[in-house]
């Protein structure tokens, strides 16, 4: 695991040496990612301390580019790897059924919002954790868009350092997540 952990930043150094142009600026984090798609994979690769050549990988495998990254959520929290659990999806398993699999459950996509953060996107998730206590969040059904903005939400907030509340109004202006992370960066 530690290996898999430093490949990243070896990566990461490999190319701003080797003078990347998404890494000129001194691998300043927002200019570093450069445009949708690609940037939104790099955003997705650099969240979870993995190769970008594994994300891409992973995309070029039929599932929605914005699906990439529950597929890496799953794999991280439950040991699991990415390749059986885009099997099983492709296959017709819905999000919630394969986190309930590999004993997963809602609170593991669980994000904190504000209800004018949610907006109309999450709003109704966000209710339906707020009317529960976290110890019965394993009772939460959520579809399979909802997994994927939860995901796409904490991610690209967290990456991009912008309010949860600004990457759904991203979403909400945008066709998906690849294109909301586009509008999201500098003078997108």
């Amino acid at each position: 695991m530690a290996f898999q952990r430093s490949l990243p930043l070896a990566l990461v150094t490999l190319a701003m040496l080797a003078g990347d142009p998404l890494w000129e600026g001194g691998g300043d984090s927002l200019q570093a990612r450069g445009s949708s798609p690609d940037g939104y994979l790099r955003a997705v690769a650099l969240h979870f301390e993995v190769p970008l050549e594994e994300v891409q990988v992973l995309a070029d495998w039929g599932l929605p580019m914005e699906e990439v990254p529950v597929v890496l959520l799953m794999a991280e929290r439950s040991g699991v790897a990415s390749d059986a659990i885009i099997a099983l999806r492709r296959g017709g398993a819905s999000w919630m059924s394969l986190a309930q699999r590999y004993g997963l459950d809602a609170g593991t996509f669980h994000i904190s919002l504000t209800a004018d953060e949610a907006g109309d996107l999450l709003g109704a998730v966000r209710d339906r954790f707020q009317s529960a206590p976290p110890g019965q969040w394993a009772g939460i059904q959520l579809s399979d868009s909802e997994v994927v903005a939860l995901v796409n939400v904490r991610i690209l907030s967290r990456e991009l350092g912008v309010s949860a509340g600004r990457v759904v109004e991203a979403r909400t202006a945008s066709d998906d997540f690849v294109q909301a992370y586009g509008t999201l960066l500098p003078g997108g």
